[in-house]
């Protein structure tokens, strides 16, 4: 599911943490989590990704 970087099927702020971790270098994301993370799908996971998660949680804008 897109925005479920985590993997327990929902979209929440630990998805943001884990995300940001990634970013950070502090925890890599599996290849799957990548793709779960990536958003908006350019390929990268990145700052943008975080802000789409963020707007999805707080009712701004659902992730499709």
């Amino acid at each position: 599911m897109k925005g479920d970087a985590n993997g327990d099927n929902k979209i929440d702020v630990t998805d943001i943490a884990v995300t940001a971790a990634h970013i950070k270098g502090i925890k890599a994301l599996t290849d799957g989590q990548q793709k779960a993370a990536d958003v908006n799908g350019d390929g990268n996971v990145d700052v943008t990704d975080i802000a789409m998660i963020a707007s999805h949680i707080k009712g701004i804008k659902a992730i499709e």
